[in-house]
């Protein structure tokens, strides 16, 4: 969080600038109230990362659950894109690292919808949010607390199991270990030659 004493709407903002292009040059600047609430960007992500979805229609449901007002005809996607983008990641409000684009990027280690029971029980538990039944949380706020939860909670207990060095366990104990941290990993994501593969696979030989 950048000042304590700074106006509630740029530590936590409800809009978004579109960003100038070249085709319109009367909207560049302009602000668009958004809807800032944390399920709606989970809801967001879900859907931009669905290959069953086209991509039209993601494009579609992006605009539809991000902005709040309808925007001009003239404004590009590619000007709406970068705004979600830019809101999405707030690196001077949770104090993360950006990722440099001549830097490797971080491994990643969690996945709101994997580990979404573990960040749920850890909210109600330190923070006493339901995080089903809060009527708004807005993004920042949901990643700042997400960020700052305790060792203790079982969201950062899982994040340490799926990374835990195994390196000083034998026997019985590196198998228990072994198995308990293959538990937690996350989900592999293929890529679009490996679902066609498989999808090649599975009409062949069906779903195994």
């Amino acid at each position: 969080m950048n000042n304590l004493y700074q106006n509630k709407n740029k530590i936590f903002p409800t809009t978004v600038r579109i960003p100038a292009c070249a085709e319109s040059e009367d909207i560049a600047g302009n602000n668009y109230i958004i809807n800032a609430d944390y399920r709606t960007i989970l809801r967001i992500f879900a859907v931009l990362h669905d290959r069953d979805v086209p991509e039209y229609k993601r494009i579609e449901k992006l605009i539809q659950w991000f902005f709040a007002e309808e925007l001009p005809e003239n404004v590009t996607f590619e000007a709406i894109n970068q705004a979600f983008v830019e809101f999405v990641n707030p690196h001077r409000i949770t104090g993360e690292e950006s990722e440099d684009a001549d830097e490797e990027p971080h491994e990643q280690q969690y996945d709101y919808d994997f580990d979404a029971d573990e960040i749920y029980a850890s909210f109600l538990e330190e923070y006493g949010i339901d995080l089903v039944e809060v009527e708004f949380l807005h993004w920042y706020k949901f990643k700042l607390l997400l960020s700052n939860l305790s060792p203790d909670s079982a969201f950062k207990r899982k994040i340490e199991l799926r990374f835990m060095d195994l390196k000083g366990f034998k026997g019985q104990a590196l198998s228990d270990a072994m198995k308990a941290k293959e538990s937690v990993q996350l989900p592999v994501e293929l890529s679009e030659e490996e679902l066609r593969e498989q999808a090649l696979f599975e009409s062949s030989w069906g779903r195994l």
